[in-house]
């Protein structure tokens, strides 16, 4: 997943060693991310048989729970290399797209009942957004392998940082369990103003390179090494069009009421992401798999340079750290001016790259 902190503490008071040898498959179940599933929705409000977790407490991984985040806590049987999980998001024309993921054996140095921690941060569009949280288990016999049943929990941190808990379950579930909930809109949210389509209409479906305004053209948006690895860092470089020196705009699935895009990188199809926590100051800009994140999210608004200035949801607008006009340096997210000429390094120019 993206950088999301990990946790996995022992529990306190427990020895416990599983009992007999049962042979267990090495093979895994063919899943197709794409198969439906009759699910039921999940209300905040819904009791199960699985106890309660202890209220939230901030773990030691010195992770900062912000707005929209979701929890995944899962206290572990037996055999946690069984266990891998997969959340999707759903939209009103059947479509889903995959939010985040642990694969098969990710979980495969857990040790025998205990407790692992995730944070995924979700997109909540004006509209509200709903959400499938599908847990799986290779062996078949869910968290239920005994010494004791194991159990999971959802946990939805609103923008006022208030816990609702979503979704739970354990014990054995077969070969997976599934929970869909839906998040409502924040009170008073407004939908945000969209893009000039005047500005974007020409970069969307077409593949361009992207510069600074004020190094005329001499510098280039640059994924560092040509790199096709997540985490890879992006700068400014002499201008020479090749692939990683080219993007494309591309709109997501729920880009219907928003003009909020992906800036995908040609060479390696992975988009460009605000790297840290910082909300608009000092977030510095890498490549990662494209995600439904506002961190990946960017809106095109003209300036008066005959150029644009990108503004990403999450906050802040690119921009470049240190001298615009020296190649090598860093890109990040600096405040967005409430004048889109307030700040030079703000200001980018594209070129259409030919096929």
């Amino acid at each position: 997943g993206y950088p999301y902190e990990f946790e996995s503490n022992e529990m306190s008071g427990r020895n416990l060693e599983p009992t007999g040898s049962p042979t267990r498959s090495t093979e895994s179940p063919t899943i197709s991310p794409s198969e439906s599933t009759d699910v039921p929705s999940i209300t905040p409000t819904e009791s199960t048989r699985f106890p309660t977790f202890a209220p939230f407490e901030s773990p030691s991984t010195g992770h900062i729970v912000g707005p929209n985040d979701l929890q995944i806590k899962i206290l572990f049987d037996a055999y946690s290399e069984d266990v891998w999980w997969e959340i999707y998001q759903d939209f009103e024309d059947g479509s889903s797209l995959l939010v985040d993921s642990v694969a098969p054996l990710g979980y495969s140095s857990i040790g025998l009942a205990e407790t692992s921690v995730l944070y995924v941060p979700l997109a909540i569009g004006p509209n509200g957004a709903t959400f499938t949280f599908t847990i799986w288990d290779d062996y078949g016999d869910g968290l239920g392998h005994c010494c004791p049943d194991g159990k999971y929990e959802l946990t939805y941190f609103d923008e006022n940082l208030l816990p609702t808990v979503v979704g739970e379950g354990g014990g054995n579930y077969g070969d997976s369990d599934s929970r869909t909930f839906t998040i409502e809109p924040p009170s008073g949210s407004e939908e945000r103003p969209s893009g000039s389509d005047d500005v974007v209409a020409p970069l969307v479906g077409s593949v361009f390179s992207i510069g600074p305004t004020v190094a005329n053209d001499m510098l280039c948006v640059d994924v560092a090494l040509e790199s096709k690895s997540n985490g890879a860092r992006i700068k400014t470089w002499d201008c020479h069009e090749r692939p990683n020196q080219q993007f494309e705009l591309v709109p997501f699935n729920n880009n219907k009421d928003r003009k909020f895009y992906w800036l995908r990188a040609v060479h390696s199809s992975k988009c460009l992401s605000v790297s840290g926590p910082s909300r608009g100051d000092a977030g510095f800009i890498i490549q990662f798999d494209c995600q439904v994140r506002d961190l990946m999210k960017w809106k095109v608004e003209s300036t008066s340079e005959d150029g644009v200035r990108l503004k990403n949801l999450y906050g802040g607008c690119l921009a470049i750290q240190g001298n615009p006009t020296s190649r090598g340096s860093s890109l990040w997210t600096t405040p967005c001016g409430p004048d889109d000429d307030d700040d030079p390094s703000q200001w980018w120019t594209y070129s259409p790259i030919e096929s």
